[in-house]
This record gives C-alpha cells, sequence and structure tokens, in this order.
C-alpha cells in the first residue's frame, strides 16, 4: 500500500474562453446649454376690509353722529322705509326706457318698395293689362311678428261692377335685398279691387281682406309656397244679409265670450257685420245696422231719408271690446254696442215653442229689437215648417229670408258732434279705453273721450282731405296722419297740441292713402300712396320711446270727470 506523501506545488494557468481585456476609450458629447431664469410669482395678498352689516340690535352706535341726528334718522327710517316699499308695486315707470341717442324728432326714409305687376303676365301684355290693372294703394297693414307688410291695390274712383286686376302684395323687410327688381315677396290676385287688409293679431300668416264686390276672403300666406295649394282658405258670400258694396273696413276683434277671433266688417251698405272662422265666413254670426238716431240723421240738419248710413271706418280698443265707434259717409261718428252684449251667450240647443234652436240660430233671434223680434222669429219657424225641419240652425235664419232691417238692430245709441265730410278714419288709444281720433275730409283731425259728445280736441294740419289716423303703440300722445297731398304728419301732444312737429312729403300729386304702426318695433311707419308704392320709415328715438308722464296727461284726457 502506497502512502501518500507532500509534494511541490506545481501551478498552471488556463485561459478564460470569455473573460476579455476590456479596451475603454474616451468620447464626448454636446447638450443644449442649461440655462437659468428666475422668475417672480404674483399671489393674493390678505387684507383687512370692514363691511357694514345690520344692527340688530336697533340702535344707533356712537360713531360720531349727533345726538340730534341720531334722534332724526330713527324719527324718519320707518317712512323711508314704507316709501321704499311703495316705489315697489308702482307704475309709474313702466315701459320707460332711457334712450341716450339723439333727442331731436326723426324721420328717415327706410325703404321705398313697388310691385311691377307688368312682369308677372309678361311684356306682351303690357298694354292691355295697363288698361285693367290698379295701381294705387288702398291699404297697409303689419303681419304679427313685425317682419311682413302688405299692401292692398284697390281704386275708390269709379262705380258699378268692378273689373280692375287688383290683389295683395306682401314683403319681408328682414330680407337682405328686400323689393328687388320691382317684385314683391308674395302676390295674391283678386277678382277686383281690394279695398283693405288686416293681418291676424296672433297668427302672422293669416291676413283678411275686404273687396270692391262685398266679398271677405281670408288668406293663409304660408300656402303661398306651394304651388299647388289656394291660399284664400275661406271667403264670404255676396247677399242681401251680407254685404253687397264695397268693403270699407275690416278687423279682427276678440269675442268677449270665447275669446276667439271674429272679423268685423263695415260697407257703404250701412251694416256692421261679425264673422266666424268656424263657419268659413258661410254666414255672419251676428250684424248691427247703421241706422238714423234721435241725435244725428246722417246727412244735413233735416231727417235721413234713407234707412241706413253707409259706414266708412270703425275701431275697436283693445282695452274694451264691448264697444266700438263708427265713421260714416254723411260725417257722422256712432258709439255702438259689440254684438256679444246684444244676446245672452248660450251653450247646446235652445227650446222655444214647437221648435228647437240651435245656440247660434238662436242668438240672431235674441239680438233683434224687441219690436220686431216676434216678427223675425215667426217667419223663420214658418219657414222651418215648410221644410220639415227639426232643430234651426244659423243658415235656416237666412234661408227664411226675414227682413234684413229688422233681423240687423240699429248699432248705435249715442252720436259724437259730426264732421263736415265722410270720416275716412278712426282710431282708438292703444292706452287708454276712452280715448279716441278721427279724421275727415273736412280738414281736421278730432280727439274725443267716448263719453263726451264734444271733442275735447281740434286739430287742422293741412287744407286737403285726411285720410287716415293712426296712434303710435309705444307713445301715447303720439300718432300719425295722412292726406291727400302726398303728406305724412306727425303729432306729438306732449310737446305741441296744435300743430305736427314733424310734416314728410312722401309722393307729389298724389295721396298717401294709409298708415300703419309696426306692433313689434314702434319706430317703424309703413305709408301707401296713390301711385301703388310703400314707403317704411324710422321714428326718432324721442317719437318711438316713452316718455315721463306721458300716460297721466292721457288718463287726464280720459276722465270721466270735467
Amino acid at each position: 500500500m502506497t502512502e501518500l506523501g507532500d509534494s511541490e506545488d506545481i501551478f498552471e494557468d488556463i485561459p478564460s474562453n470569455w473573460r476579455v481585456t476590456d479596451n475603454g476609450k474616451s468620447r464626448q458629447t454636446q447638450t443644449d446649454q442649461i440655462k437659468q431664469v428666475v422668475v417672480a410669482t404674483q399671489t393674493n395678498v390678505p387684507c383687512s376690509i370692514a363691511v357694514q352689516t345690520e344692527d340688530h340690535s336697533g340702535e344707533l352706535k356712537d360713531d360720531g353722529i349727533s345726538t340730534s341726528m341720531s334722534a332724526f334718522l330713527i324719527k324718519v327710517a320707518p317712512m323711508v322705509e314704507q316709501q321704499l316699499k311703495k316705489n315697489l308695486s308702482s307704475h309709474a315707470f313702466d315701459d320707460y326706457t332711457v334712450s341716450w341717442e339723439d333727442d331731436r324728432d326723426t324721420i328717415v326714409k327706410l325703404h321705398a318698395l313697388q310691385h311691377d305687376w307688368v312682369s308677372d303676365v309678361g311684356r306682351e301684355k303690357k298694354e292691355a293689362d295697363d288698361t285693367s290693372r290698379t295701381k294705387v294703394c288702398s291699404d297697409v297693414s303689419w303681419n304679427a311678428n313685425g317682419t311682413v307688410v302688405a299692401a292692398a291695390y284697390g281704386r275708390t274712383d269709379h262705380l258699378g261692377w268692378c273689373s280692375h286686376r287688383a290683389g295683395l302684395a306682401m314683403w319681408n323687410i328682414m330680407k337682405r335685398q328686400v323689393g328687388r327688381n320691382n317684385q314683391a315677396d308674395v302676390v295674391i290676385e283678386t277678382p277686383c279691387c281690394l279695398m283693405c287688409v288686416q293681418f291676424h293679431p296672433e297668427l302672422p300668416t293669416l291676413v283678411c281682406g275686404g273687396l270692391f264686390n262685398g266679398e271677405i276672403r281670408v288668406w293663409d300666406t304660408s300656402l303661398c309656397d306651394d304651388s299647388d295649394a289656394e291660399p284664400m282658405i275661406m271667403s264670404s258670400s255676396i247677399d242681401d244679409y251680407y254685404h253687397r258694396e264695397p268693403i270699407s273696413q275690416v278687423a279682427w276683434v276678440k269675442d268677449i265670450h270665447t275669446r276667439s277671433y271674429q272679423i268685423v266688417s263695415t260697407s257703404g251698405d250701412g251694416k256692421v257685420l261679425f264673422w266666424s272662422m268656424e263657419n268659413k265666413l258661410a254666414h255672419p254670426v251676428i250684424g248691427v245696422t247703421l241706422a238714423p238716431t234721435a241725435s244725428y240723421h246722417g246727412h244735413g240738419v233735416s231727417k235721413n231719408r234713407y234707412a241706413v248710413m253707409g259706414g266708412t271706418s270703425l275701431s275697436f280698443s283693445n282695452l274694451d271690446f264691448s264697444n266700438f265707434v263708427v265713421g260714416t259717409e254723411g260725417g257722422g261718428l256712432l258709439r255702438c254696442v259689440a254684438a256679444a252684449k246684444l244676446a245672452k251667450q248660450r251653450n247646446g240647443n235652445v227650446k222655444s215653442g214647437e221648435f228647437k234652436w240651435t245656440a247660434a240660430a238662436f242668438k240672431l233671434v235674441e239680438a233683434c229689437e224687441k219690436a220686431h223680434r216676434f216678427d223675425v222669429k215667426r217667419t223663420i219657424e214658418s219657414f222651418a215648417k215648410l221644410k220639415n225641419l227639426a232643430l234651426i240652425e244659423a243658415e235656416h235664419v237666412f234661408a227664411a229670408r226675414p227682413d234684413a232691417h229688422k233681423l240687423f238692430p240699429n248699432a248705435s245709441k249715442f252720436s259724437f258732434e259730426a264732421h263736415q265730410g265722410p270720416v275716412y278714419a278712426v282710431a282708438a288709444s292703444p292706452f287708454h279705453r276712452n280715448i279716441f281720433l278721427s279724421a275727415s275730409s273736412d280738414s281736421t283731425i278730432r280727439v274725443f273721450n267716448i263719453l263726451k259728445p264734444k271733442p275735447l280736441m281740434y286739430l287742422e294740419p293741412t287744407a286737403s282731405y285726411l285720410f287716415d289716423v293712426c296712434w303710435s303703440p309705444s307713445r301715447p300722445l303720439v300718432f300719425a296722419a295722412a292726406d291727400s297731398e302726398g303728406k305724412i304728419h306727425v303729432f306729438d301732444l306732449k310737446e305741441n297740441m296744435l300743430a305736427p312737429v314733424i310734416v314728410v312729403s312722401v309722393a307729389e300729386n298724389a295721396p298717401v292713402t294709409a298708415l300703419a304702426f309696426n306692433g313689434k318695433d314702434p319706430s317703424l311707419l309703413a305709408n301707401v300712396d296713390g301711385l301703388g308704392r310703400l314707403h317704411i320709415w324710422q321714428l326718432g328715438p324721442r317719437l318711438s320711446s316713452l316718455q315721463q308722464n306721458e300716460k297721466a296727461v292721457l288718463d287726464q284726457m280720459g276722465s270721466t270727470t270735467t
């Protein structure tokens, strides 16, 4: 057995297969220069501020105020607080706006519009068209939005049958190029002269017009965009119980019972008729006659030999629908009772005698004067027996042919001091139920209190005929009048109670036939003239913005006491 023993140390170097010698190199790189900037920032600085709060103790602190001053303040404080509470409920400054613009009485023409009727029918028919087409504007009206103005084309200088080609032209004044190429935005033709026009007070597309032949028509202008649709949605007939002469004026009036709008019309035939859209103008729902009264006979001082007086104008107050004023051909001014007050409001059928009546039919009979009511009712019942009617309706009343003067009662029991010529316009104040204006061919404008027969004021701005007068919708004492010499007279009774503050010459050798203020923008005034033109004017801020104490002056004029 071999023994183990010590031996000499033997060393061997074994090279590594993965470890190699590090070869290091030195390199330099360049970076953007680092800039250091010192910026100051702003922070909120706290500070101490004194505020005043209510002293619930009810005692004034002694801040150097004298004893007498403290006693005075304690004494007057309740009175001042009471007056401040009163001011909160005061209406003294209602509708008053401060105007920082130029305060002068100014009027500026914005638009001069005219429709070229010849281009509608073709140039080859120009000669024939010139002889039949009327170029006279008879009336003007703004729609409920105040964006569209309508002009009626019709003539009054002819008698008998009317064959003139006339119509209704409308412009949207909000368009950038309104009235371009002498063309209206909407044109509706009528078979004869269109004598008057009035937009619906709330529905901007509905417009009513009265024709020379006695018809009343209602158009829906929204249907004009459809070439296949007929814009005329309803029309009245021509009959002894309706109108047979040119319509002088139409108006939209709220029924005091139903609160729906009715159409009221007057004509030279001496009738004032109330129409409902519910029956498509098939017949009037009620009517009154302009008969001579004990205080006014119609023409001259002797009793009128005619049974009726022709109506030329009418006006309802928007503050009182129970009464209205009518102007006549002979210069008379009559205060009339609204149709709704002539008969009771009934619902359902009414049993009277051996017949049943609808509420509308019985209302016509009930509105008759007591002296004629039996005759009218007997005539209608005889017709019902002949036709074996179980129920008498409103159309049966007219089909029975009772006496028209008995069917329609006398409208008026009160008359005002008459003009010396036809009354072409009456206008109720939009700010007071008792005040109205009248304009006549006798060259005078008269301011009336509806409770007094004598005028409150006589104004004679010109020696020519006056064709129209209308109140400003924003200024209680401002109104405008149109004359036959082509001028517009603007009155401001707060500044001058004798003469107009502005007179504008519109047309030479042609009358200004009608005026209308814009209900939405009171500074806009439209007029039409005898040359077929429509002008739009803008009144300055002083004539269109409510002035201080203006309503108080009007209230004094409309007072029931002398």
